[in-house]
């Protein structure tokens, strides 16, 4: 019976050493999959824009009139004639991202990310912050359209 209780004790005080090792590891793989899932819809957002004309990536909760932190984001159509506002009709595409993880977009101007018919943006660069905790990833457009990821570990809007 000691035995059986010791063996509990070590096992006990390995688990306790590793729960935080893990739970930031799990916090990592979390933001890794929201950092992917985003590309994917830049990626579609750019391909639908030069096969269909341009389109809007933009807060969800905001209409595309304003984007703030937000784990809501929508694809739509932009209003060829201006294409600074979405045009009718329903959504492309939409990602709500988990519970823990945020995003925003800064940027020179404008509300949304704005991709044109020849799949390069309107006007714009900036970066898209991915925050889960006080863990971050960035992902950062150039004017070409192209977007790279960078980690954002103790930069930015990234804290508890």
């Amino acid at each position: 019976m000691l035995e059986l209780l010791t063996a509990l004790l070590i096992t006990t005080l390995l688990l306790a050493t590793a729960l935080p090792a893990m739970s930031h590891l799990l916090a990592q793989q979390r933001l890794a999959a929201a950092t992917n899932a985003v590309m994917t819809l830049m990626q579609l957002a750019r391909s639908e824009s030069m096969t269909g004309g341009p389109v809007m990536l933009c807060d969800a909760n905001h209409a595309c009139q304003d984007f703030a932190t937000t784990r809501h984001l929508i694809l739509v159509r932009a209003d060829p004639d201006n294409p600074v506002s979405p045009a009718p009709g329903p959504p492309l595409a939409t990602l709500t991202l988990p519970h823990d993880t945020t995003v925003s977009w800064s940027r020179f101007r404008g509300n949304a990310l704005i991709f044109r018919r020849s799949g390069i943006l309107h006007f714009q660069n900036g970066h898209f912050q991915l925050c889960s905790g006080s863990t971050g990833r960035r992902i950062v457009m150039n004017w070409a359209g192209r977007p790279r990821v960078e980690r954002a570990a103790g930069q930015g809007n990234c804290t508890e």
